[in-house]
């Protein structure tokens, strides 16, 4: 009885009409602080593709919404690789942008869209914007991101550069699991009591 009561239906599945292209994240940071090379900065915007891949390329239609947010203007950035290519399933849009001194003390912001073209409709609302800012400022790394929750209420710049100068640039290395990194094997290896106990900050001088 059960075996003549099932039946079997093919799953849908996505059409290529029906594909479009979303933001992985819905804000890029990037600081020369951080950068090798201190006079062009390469700043990548991650998009992944919802519906099939295709044996052809596929133009993105990426806006520059030119509202309060965006402060950068088109001689502050160059944009490259608003193309999907054939059977890729992500991509990385592109902004090479120029240092200058201006940026030692101000961020540019450039807010981008994804909307719908001749390839693509419209994706989900909340993955179709993407707000991306650089400096020469330092930024609050991804990874760090509960450490300032032990230290001070927000994240401080002030912070950021006392944490440098005490443990150095081995501090990029610290996570939000206590793990240090990995050796020449790959092993994890954990954070000390040490790292953290040269790092003081009474509560009556907490920084902003």
């Amino acid at each position: 009885c059960v075996l003549c009561g099932c039946d079997t239906e093919e799953i849908p599945t996505f059409a290529v009409e029906d594909s479009s292209v979303y933001f992985t994240r819905q804000k890029v940071e990037f600081s020369f602080r951080e950068s090798e090379d201190k006079q062009t900065g390469t700043i990548n915007i991650p998009v992944m593709l919802m519906g099939p891949s295709t044996d052809y390329d596929r133009p993105m239609n990426v806006v520059v919404i030119t509202d309060s947010v965006t402060t950068a203007t088109k001689s502050d950035y160059t944009m490259t690789n608003t193309v999907l290519k054939a059977s890729e399933g992500s991509t990385n849009i592109t902004l090479s942008v120029p240092y200058t001194s201006q940026l030692d003390t101000e961020k540019k912001t450039l807010l981008l869209g994804l909307f719908a073209s001749d390839h693509f409709i419209d994706g989900v609302p909340g993955n179709r914007f993407c707000t991306v800012e650089w400096s020469n400022m330092l930024t609050m790394p991804l990874s760090w991101r509960s450490w300032w929750y032990f230290f001070c209420d927000t994240y401080s710049t002030r912070l950021h550069e006392l944490v440098l100068e005490v443990i150095g640039e081995d501090a990029y290395l610290l996570n939000t699991w206590g793990e240090k990194g990995k050796d020449e094997n790959g092993v994890s290896y954990p954070r000390t009591s040490q790292d953290l106990s040269l790092i003081h900050i009474s509560e009556p001088t907490r920084l902003r």
